[in-house]
């Protein structure tokens, strides 16, 4: 079994935004060594867009529809052993 963990989304505010991504970077250095664990980075997978958010932080239907594709993308793909 493979754990997915996906990193704090982007945020409009670049402040906020900056925190997030040092956040994930957190986050990812802390489980670098878990095994079956698959680093997903929200940044790489969405787009910091104002047309995908309802609010500066959290995603509208179609910044839901835009991550949900990334995913399955990047989940289609086999995982190495």
């Amino acid at each position: 079994m493979t754990f997915v963990v996906l990193s704090p989304f982007p945020h409009l505010d670049p402040a906020v935004n900056a925190l997030r991504q040092l956040g994930g970077w957190l986050l990812r250095r802390g489980i670098a060594a878990t095994p079956n664990c698959c680093w997903l980075d929200s940044h790489q997978l969405i787009q910091r867009d104002s047309h995908l958010f309802l609010d500066q932080g959290h995603l509208n239907e179609a910044g839901q529809r835009s991550l949900a594709v990334a995913l399955a993308g990047v989940l289609s793909k086999p995982v190495a052993a």
